[in-house]
């Protein structure tokens, strides 16, 4: 399935956009969080109009690390800006990198 990502408003460049193939699937994209260095925070909104009955809506977060291991400092600052905006940390699942080669 091809797609494209892009940024509706330029003077948003945190928000982005992916429209995906024939299905007509938009991803909203929310950099809501970031140190720039080691981390970005995401929230992902999900809808098709197509296939809304079926598919419904559902939202994401994500944090994503440059390195296969994210700092604890990293990780505190990070917990501390999703409880300070009632963000639930309830379903975020560790992912470990170790053995990857990349």
């Amino acid at each position: 399935m091809r797609g494209y990502l892009h940024t509706p408003d330029a003077k948003e460049p945190a928000k982005l956009e992916l429209v995906m193939g024939p299905l007509s699937l938009f991803l909203r994209y929310r950099i809501i969080d970031t140190n720039y260095n080691d981390y970005a925070v995401v929230w992902g909104c999900f809808e098709s109009p197509k296939y809304s009955s079926i598919l419904g809506h559902t939202e994401n977060l994500w944090i994503l690390s440059r390195n296969k291991t994210l700092s604890e400092e990293s990780k505190g600052r990070i917990y501390e800006y999703l409880d300070s905006k009632d963000i639930s940390r309830a379903g975020l699942v560790d992912t470990n990198f170790q053995n990857c080669t990349s």
